[in-house]
């Protein structure tokens, strides 16, 4: 019997050297495996955390230069450079989707913000175009591409711009000579001038017109429109007068002769027919904000009733001309009066009785 045991005591002690490392890999692995699993059991993780890439910085364009670059306002300086072989540049914006609009060249440049290069290249229709983009919040942001002399109108997402081509058939047509408008959130407004319609467009929504206004207005004359909170106004820069909703402003009562009123919020302009050099038209024309379209004359500022929806001449004391401030000399809304000269910046517009329409330079 005890030789039996020994005998295979000798056995397992030569099977052990023979496949001891074996065995030792087994245990060991299944120890690690175990120690992972108990591990990942008792864990109570680890807090995950999100890191903002943007860093808040702007693309500018420099048609003098022939080049664009990216500007961090936070250190006032530029971060990146991108040449370009024209100057006739404009730079369209909303968020990380940065392109370039080479009027020139009737190119866009679809700009790969990750290495400041130009991605790829996209030709536009040659017809005075105007590029738009919404918001591309979620990737859902669209691109608007107005041909104004054609008055042809392609609406599509930013994502298939690089694919765009002018051959295919518009999505809209609002009018030769047209002229247009747009908000960050995709809302167009487009004027016509030989029809004298006024076009509403959701194009963050869809590729039709959702309202139509029928203006009462000059054909031949010249027009700059903007808008904004889904608010439009329509300037008539040959007879200098304001329409925006029902309302009709005539402003020659508060500008002098070679005062030139300019909308503010990305206008648009028709292109006049060529015309001789004037004092008033080589003059420099300050940029001043239209009435609002709210803009209501109190009665106490005249002492007869104004004409239905139109400002009279101001009379009373209380709204007359504020006295005219010295070059240089500021109003106390701390911006500089119009004084004639070229760099003359807006008048005060605040510098009046409450309520009372101000006097646009």
């Amino acid at each position: 019997m005890a030789s039996r045991y020994t005998t295979e005591s000798s056995r397992f002690v030569a099977w052990l050297r023979k496949r001891g490392s074996l065995l030792f890999a087994l245990v060991g692995g299944a120890l690690i495996v175990g120690l992972v699993v108990t591990v990942a059991i008792v864990s109570r993780g680890y807090t995950a955390q999100r890191v903002e890439l943007t860093d808040g910085s702007v693309w500018v364009a420099n048609g003098s230069k022939q080049a664009i670059g990216r500007a961090n306002p936070a250190v006032g300086e530029l971060n990146s450079v991108l040449t370009t072989g024209s100057s006739t540049l404009q730079v369209v914006q909303h968020g990380q989707e940065v392109l370039l609009y080479d009027s020139g060249n009737s190119t866009v440049d679809i700009i790969d913000t990750s290495t400041s290069a130009v991605d790829r290249s996209v030709p536009v229709p040659p017809d005075d175009t105007v590029i738009y983009t919404t918001d591309a919040q979620g990737g859902s942001g669209r691109a608007v591409i107005h041909a104004r002399s054609t008055g042809n109108v392609w609406i599509l997402p930013l994502s298939a711009l690089d694919s765009f081509d002018a051959q295919t058939a518009p999505a809209l047509n609002l009018g030769a000579d047209s002229i247009s408008s747009m908000e960050s959130d995709g809302t167009l407004f487009a004027f016509s001038p030989g029809t004298g319609e006024l076009f509403r467009v959701d194009a963050a929504a869809g590729d039709v017109v959702t309202q139509t206004v029928q203006l009462d207005v000059p054909a031949a004359d010249d027009y700059a429109i903007t808008s904004t909170g889904g608010v439009w106004a329509l300037l008539d820069e040959s007879t200098r007068t304001l329409y925006s909703g029902d309302k009709v402003v005539d402003l020659t009562p508060f500008l002098t002769a070679t005062d030139g009123p300019v909308l503010q919020a990305r206008p648009q302009r028709r292109k006049p027919a060529p015309r001789a050099p004037t004092a008033s038209s080589s003059a420099h024309r300050p940029d001043c904000s239209p009435f609002p379209s709210t803009a209501r004359l109190p009665s106490s500022c005249s002492p007869g009733a104004p004409r239905p929806g139109r400002f009279p001449r101001p009379r009373s004391p209380s709204c007359g001309t504020a006295a005219p401030t010295p070059p240089g000399r500021m109003a106390r809304s701390g911006r500089a009066a119009c004084a004639g000269s070229p760099r003359a910046a807006r008048a005060d517009t605040r510098a009046r009785s409450p309520g009372c329409p101000p006097t646009p330079c």
